[in-house]
């Protein structure tokens, strides 16, 4: 039987409540978004989650970097949720060169401004065979649009500084369960294999990073399966 109560949402960098517009209709449950609030560090962020969030164990979701915020949450304060869904996310810490870009990009809006988002980024974060899909394209523009630079900002200083939490969501089994796109080029792979040990880890076919746009049919799919299970103990 599906739990009726909400399912609380994170969402991902420079993403706003229009990401679940697909996802949310086919869900057998309210979702509840809750915006990524403003901080200077992962422990700040989780923190003032934490504050947004009901006292009573509750199911939650995060996408992206709302995913590794979502397990940040959940190894936190494990008492809080009854389970948790990391969408797109392999929660540790991130490759060098990423750190190194995000610091050149932050350099470059503070003496240029931000522009908005490039095709070139998109391409990274769709499959290809999405790419001319107008609707999935220009939502994120929208969405990167209405957030701004100084959220950008924000968000990208606040973040870029993750530590691996393999080891406290091993601990934590099936409370913990992975989702991620066939074609997802942002997640680790080989974290992912390690994890699949521990806990449920799913792959949806012909999908790249952005799950709730590229693939809310079977996304939801998987959220309704999930939520139809025993809620797992708590830890």
């Amino acid at each position: 039987m599906i739990d009726s109560s909400p399912l609380y949402a994170i969402p991902g960098t420079m993403c706003d409540q229009q990401l679940w517009q697909f996802l949310g209709p086919q869900l057998e449950q309210p979702l509840v978004h809750i915006p990524i609030p403003n901080a200077d560090s992962v422990p700040g962020l989780v923190r003032a989650l934490l504050a947004q969030l009901p006292d009573t164990p509750v199911d939650l979701l995060g996408f992206s970097l709302g995913g590794y915020l979502a397990a940040a949450l959940v190894v936190a304060a494990p008492d809080r949720f009854a389970r948790v869904m990391v969408c797109a996310n392999s929660p540790c810490a991130l490759p060098a060169d990423e750190v190194k870009q995000r610091r050149q990009l932050l350099a470059w809006v503070q003496c240029q401004g931000y522009g908005g988002l490039s095709d070139r980024k998109i391409a990274q974060m769709v499959a290809p065979a999405n790419l001319a899909n107008h609707t999935i394209t220009g939502c994120m523009k929208a969405m990167d649009q209405r957030m701004g630079q100084a959220v950008l900002v924000s968000q990208l200083s606040a973040t870029s500084d993750r530590r691996d939490l393999y080891r406290p969501l091993a601990a934590l089994g099936a409370k913990v369960t992975y989702c991620y796109g066939e074609q997802d080029r942002l997640v680790n792979r080989d974290w992912m294999a390690a994890i699949g040990r521990h806990a449920p880890v799913c792959e949806l076919p012909g999908a790249g990073h952005m799950l709730p746009l590229e693939a809310p049919a079977l996304l939801a799919r998987e959220i309704n399966q999930w939520r139809t299970a025993s809620i797992v103990p708590q830890t």
